[in-house]
């Protein structure tokens, strides 16, 4: 039984995931992304003549430490359940790993000696949904903030040049930033997922004052990362872009919405998901350090820069992001 490490997946990769998930995050054209955006593609299998268990990831060298995300939103480990104990083993015997973080699709979950951290997760049943529907579904509230955002001339397009890119992750900048948060996604990373993506703007007189990244994935459409103008969030510009942005995965017969992760803490974003007709579950991240000394400095480092001020000494020295799920900002 051999275990290999694919920087470069093909179709006995494709043939293998497509099995088990119709997720583009665990087939070889996402590979293209990460590599695009991220760092080197690592997915790892074990093959016994054929591959038997598999995992998408990336590596990201942060210097002091390089972290294996198995793939970016999501990538569990798939295939034939009792090749994973050994499949495990296999993977702490990588050279130069000091850390492996896994977060698996919604719904998937495993026994493995990890430490984890939950997250909230909101999806949208979007089975069998036409607008009507979709809009009879909505709260009294919901209804007449749309309706509102309509009347004050709120339109909503598409993204279709660099200039539109730009300014989209200008505004994610600009979110982040009021949110005191690190801005957890680069550039080359927005714009690697957009050419599998689309982004969808929110304009007033035409100034753009909010926008969503959405990729759709087999039955599910994603809420990658979005961004707005808080100058201009009275006129409700958020509410119609996510009642559009369902439109637009209706229209591509996804069965699904997929918000992303929240933190559990965060209880007005999981709310302003959730009024969309979104139920939250538990989504889970498992962490393995293989090099526990660097991994215990790194998250002292991580946590400090993750407050408000940190923030603000890793803007000013333009540091490295830190990633974790999807952000959607209010």
């Amino acid at each position: 039984m051999d275990f290999l490490v694919i920087e470069n997946p093909d179709t006995e990769w494709d043939n293998f995931a497509s099995r088990y998930t119709d997720s583009i995050f665990y087939r070889s054209e996402w590979a293209k992304v990460l590599r695009r955006g991220m760092g080197k593609p690592m997915y790892c299998c074990l093959k016994n003549g054929r591959i038997v268990a598999g995992m998408p990831g990336v590596v990201k060298d942060f210097k002091l430490v390089k972290i294996l995300y198995s793939s970016i939103p999501y990538g569990g480990l798939i295939g034939e359940e009792k090749y994973f104990p050994r499949f495990m083993e296999e993977m702490k015997k990588l050279q130069g790993i000091a850390q492996f973080r896994m977060i698996p699709s919604p719904g998937m979950d495993y026994p493995f000696q990890a430490k984890r951290i939950d997250t909230i997760c909101t999806l949208i049943d979007l089975q069998n949904m036409n607008e009507e529907r979709l809009f009879a579904r909505y709260n009294h509230y919901l209804r007449r903030d749309i309706r509102r955002a309509d009347r004050y001339g709120i339109k909503i397009r598409k993204a279709t040049s660099i200039d539109d890119l730009s300014a989209f992750y200008a505004m994610y900048l600009n979110s982040m930033e009021r949110n005191r948060a690190v801005a957890k996604y680069s550039f080359e990373w927005v714009e690697a997922v957009s050419s599998k993506g689309v982004i969808l703007f929110a304009e007033m007189r035409d100034i753009v004052v909010a926008g969503i990244l959405l990729v759709h994935s087999g039955k599910t459409t994603h809420a990658m990362i979005a961004g707005s103008d808080s100058r201009y969030l009275k006129f409700f510009p958020n509410k119609l872009l996510i009642h559009h942005a369902l439109l637009e995965a209706v229209s591509c017969e996804s069965g699904t919405f997929d918000f992303g992760g929240s933190s559990p803490d965060d209880r007005e974003l999981i709310r302003f998901k959730e009024q969309f007709g979104g139920k939250s579950i538990k989504l889970t991240t498992y962490i393995i350090d293989f090099e526990p000394l660097k991994c215990w400095l790194w998250e002292k480092g991580r946590r400090i820069m993750s407050t408000g001020i940190g923030a603000n000494i890793l803007r000013k020295v333009r540091g490295r992001p830190v990633l974790e799920n999807s952000v959607f900002m209010r």
